[in-house]
C-alpha cells in the first residue's frame, strides 16, 4: 500500500501571552492516520524541549 500525505492540526499557545492562539498543520508521510498523528506529536514535543 503507498504511503498517503496527511495533515494534523495542533492548537498552539503562548504561555507569557494567553491571548495568543492559533493552530499549526503538520503535513507529512505516514502509512496510517495514527502514525501521521504519532508524528505530528513528536515533532511538537521536540519543538516544545527546543523553545521551551
Amino acid at each position: 500500500m503507498p504511503l498517503q500525505i496527511y495533515e494534523v492540526g495542533v492548537p498552539l499557545h503562548d504561555s507569557t501571552s494567553p491571548d495568543r492562539r492559533g493552530l499549526h498543520v503538520f503535513t507529512g508521510v505516514a502509512d496510517s492516520p495514527a502514525a501521521a498523528l504519532r508524528r505530528a506529536r513528536g515533532v511538537r514535543r521536540r519543538a516544545r524541549r527546543t523553545h521551551g
